[in-house]
């Protein structure tokens, strides 16, 4: 997933973990997200999905954009 789909205030989760958050910083690689703790997690973008938000779909091809 790249960086375009990902938006300060989107809700996220780790794919591997059982910890979500809300993002806080979008960069080039990577997602900075605070958790329902309250701890900022760095994360690329390939380890996190999104749960609530835009999501960007392609119809023509069911692709992520």
């Amino acid at each position: 997933m790249s960086r375009k789909s990902f938006q300060i205030g989107d809700k996220v989760e780790l794919l591997d973990d059982n910890v979500a958050g809300v993002v806080t910083k979008v960069e080039r690689e990577e997602v900075t997200f605070e958790t329902s703790d309250g701890f900022e997690m760095k994360v690329p973008y390939s380890l996190i999905v999104k749960t609530e938000g835009r999501l960007d779909i392609d119809l023509q091809d069911d692709n992520l954009i």
